[in-house]
């Protein structure tokens, strides 16, 4: 959502008209929103704007909640999801700080010591396959915070990916002067359904994100869509994962013929 720039999930659809998401749009390591989940958490600030104690504590239990949430929502639809949360790194420091979320991501991995995306790719992939050998998951993904005031946005890996293991990343983007860890909690949850493949249902003119009669249409449909605008507050349980989103994430595989309303037709192509 706006305000609030990607969740780095680093783990980073053929459609039948009858049938459920798959590979044509789920290219990068978040493919499937079910079963255990690898997930990690990175804190990126400048050496100017360092992240205290009590903001870390903050954005980890809203990350906590809105995965929680996310698993509450998922038993409506009898899909069993358990998000695995082993890692935290909590010092990263990076000078001017890209308002380009791929820049961002290449910066962030030099100042880790990795040359390139590739070099970071492969040693994560050999990570992942020992982690498996203890507790089996899938589907692994990043959320970087990061402690700047800059505009929200997701980054989800491509067709490209070798073996899966692009690793699909949301960023998050802390704005100090927003104290209320249930705006985090929200945002948390609706940047992660971006990374499964979840869409923006509502109307941003700035960012040329859908129409207003398009994201009036939503809401008068689902009225607290998750998806769709913060109309109800900041508090998360105040909203759902509306059926739309459910089907793009790969939930059920009941597609009824008006989500063409609502989704571009590329989505509905054999």
């Amino acid at each position: 959502m706006k305000r609030i720039v990607c969740l780095f999930l680093f783990m980073v659809c053929s459609y039948s008209v009858f049938s459920q998401n798959s590979d044509r749009f789920q290219s990068g390591s978040a493919k499937s929103l079910r079963g255990t989940i690898f997930s990690e958490l990175w804190f990126v600030s400048d050496s100017n704007n360092e992240w205290t104690e009590n903001e870390i504590t903050n954005l980890m239990f809203a990350s906590i909640m809105a995965m929680s949430w996310i698993e509450n929502q998922s038993s409506q639809y009898n899909v069993d999801i358990n998000f695995f949360l082993p890692f935290l790194e909590t010092n990263i420091k990076q000078d001017n700080i890209s308002e380009d979320t791929g820049l961002l991501l290449s910066n962030i991995l030099r100042t880790l010591g990795y040359n390139n995306r590739s070099e970071y790719y492969e040693m994560r992939r050999r990570q992942f396959d020992s982690v498996k050998e203890v507790i089996p998951f899938s589907n692994p993904f990043t959320v970087i915070f990061v402690k700047q005031d800059l505009e929200s946005a997701y980054l989800r890996g491509r067709s490209h990916a070798r073996d899966g293991y692009i690793l699909d990343v949301a960023v998050v983007y802390y704005e100090p002067h927003n104290l209320a860890r249930n705006y985090y909690e929200l945002v948390i949850a609706h940047e992660i359904l971006h990374l499964f493949g979840a869409r923006d249902f509502y109307w941003d003119p700035v960012l040329g994100i859908n129409s207003r009669d398009f994201a009036e249409s939503i809401d008068r449909l689902f009225n607290n869509s998750v998806m769709s605008s913060f109309r109800h507050g900041f508090d998360l349980n105040r909203y759902s994962i509306d059926e739309i989103t459910a089907w793009l994430i790969g939930w059920h595989n009941d597609l009824k013929e008006w989500y063409r309303r609502f989704l571009p037709e590329w989505y509905f192509r054999e």
